[in-house]
């Protein structure tokens, strides 16, 4: 049994799998039920021989948890969701989509004082000219801070499921097209028509920070990190219009490119 443990990256992929699945980016969220009916329901999985005996996903919407002082909290409904998941059996594996929209929420807005950084992430790209030069370990810092709720909530799951074997699937990079963004802006729209759109190099910069502390992050808890599939971007690093979904997410072709990069994970 595999079992997917997601918020709203993991729509796309599911769909992608999926063609029955009713989860959609429509209906997601914490207006709806649509997660707590369809979280029981084993569905198709069209991963060929990687996996066996199904698949059982869990969508979180509202559920958070938090890490302060080495305190560790989280809702007591996802602490009852994460005893639903045997403990014994088959080998147990579980995909994990938890978060992923941290980055985006940092950058994707252009800040009030336009600011740029080096990375060695991204070398290539030189620090845009006239732009407040900042510190890489700020950028960092802020970053940690976002991801304080999904690393609590994968702390979480690693306390309850010690043996479990976890991949965390990152969310797919920045949308290049500021065209795409504008045209589904989604709830960015009066800040996007105020401040703009942060230059598409600066999102990259945020977003390979980004993956890169919160796979160190996740190692620690012995989980693993598949990467966004490379044929997705283009030659500034960011996500090509084809595979663009709103101003954030991937669609299912997408989906579709991650599903085979799990299918050859998942044989491991």
């Amino acid at each position: 049994m595999l079992y997917v443990l997601g918020m709203s990256h993991a729509i796309s992929v599911l769909r992608a799998m999926d063609a029955q699945t009713t989860a959609s980016h429509s209906n997601y969220g914490p207006a709806t039920r649509e997660n707590t009916t369809w979280q029981d329901r084993p569905i198709p999985l069209i991963l060929g021989d990687a996996v066996q005996g199904g698949m059982k996903v869990f969508l979180l919407s509202s559920w958070n948890a938090h890490i302060k002082d080495g305190v560790l909290a989280a809702t007591t409904g996802y602490w009852e969701l994460l005893d639903t998941i045997p403990r014994d059996g088959e080998p147990r594996r579980l995909l994990s989509f938890v978060g992923g929209n941290e980055h985006s929420v940092l950058s994707i807005v252009e800040h009030a004082q336009p600011y740029d950084f080096y990375t060695t992430e991204y070398s290539e790209r030189p620090m845009i000219a006239g732009r407040q030069p900042i510190a890489l370990a700020t950028i960092e810092k802020q970053l940690l801070t976002r991801m304080n709720n999904t690393v609590a909530l994968l702390t979480a799951l690693r306390l309850k499921h010690p043996d479990l074997r976890v991949l965390h699937v990152m969310p797919p990079p920045p949308i290049s097209s500021e065209a795409q963004i504008r045209s589904q802006p989604e709830i960015f729209r009066e800040l996007f028509d105020v401040h703009g759109i942060t230059p598409i190099s600066v999102r990259v910069k945020i977003y390979r920070v980004y993956c890169r502390i919160l796979a160190q992050e996740l190692a620690k808890l012995g989980i693993q990190c598949l990467a966004h599939p490379a044929a997705s971007t283009d030659g500034s690093g960011g996500l090509r219009d084809e595979f663009a979904l709103g101003c954030t997410h991937g669609n299912e072709a997408y989906g579709q490119l991650v599903a085979q990069q799990l299918a050859l994970a998942l044989k491991d």
